[in-house]
């Protein structure tokens, strides 16, 4: 497949990051099945071993399923089912040695697709980023990249707002429903509204 122009590697004379997509002849293959399922072989792939390293996001402190590719290394465009990982592990915010998942057994194919699942707890997921990395006999190495988010404006949305009739100032409560996360107060000279955190 001819690669991207656009990715630097591939202008140095280096190995490109991802063949280009989609296909000049239109045709669509099993590469371009993985590059839609978000799947992509890593920089430092050899032939016969290779790596996936996915990136996702999901709710800080909240217990979730991950989804796992499990690529072949004999047919790298092709999933591979039926594995039992052999090494199952999560290093949290960067730092630490890798810790061996007490999920393990939760590691679960979705039909016979070669697509599998982890169960993380909440306690597991209170961490800012996380990385799960994923070995089996036959597979190509899995790093799955988590980046636990809950920002102000989630919590805005779901929060509750309530305006003093006599004042005109809008509190924002957290979940708690007590602590104010942010209060607008209009200034009584003009019109306009002034933006303070609480």
């Amino acid at each position: 497949m001819p690669v991207d122009t656009r990715d630097k590697r591939a202008a140095a004379g280096g190995t490109p990051l991802y063949p280009s997509y989609p296909q000049p002849d239109g045709a669509i293959d099993a590469s371009d099945r993985s590059q839609a399922a978000g799947v992509y072989p890593s920089e430092e792939s050899t032939a016969g071993t290779g790596s996936v390293i996915m990136e996702i996001r999901r709710t800080k402190n909240t217990a979730c399923y991950v989804p796992i590719p499990m690529v072949s290394t004999s047919a790298p465009a092709g999933f591979k089912t039926g594995l039992s990982p052999a090494d199952t592990a999560y290093c949290k915010d960067g730092s630490g040695p890798w810790t061996a998942l007490a999920i393990a057994d939760a590691f679960a194919e979705i039909g016979a697709t070669g697509m599998y699942e982890i169960a993380l707890t909440a306690a597991e997921m209170n961490h800012d980023q996380l990385i799960i990395k994923v070995t089996a006999p036959g597979a190509a190495d899995v790093m799955a990249v988590i980046d636990c988010v809950k920002s102000l404006a989630e919590k805005m949305l779901a929060n509750k707002a309530v305006q003093d009739k006599l004042t005109g100032a809008i509190v924002y409560y957290d979940d708690d429903g007590v602590t104010p996360v942010l209060t607008h107060s209009p200034v009584e000279t003009c019109s306009e509204i002034e933006r303070a955190v609480s």
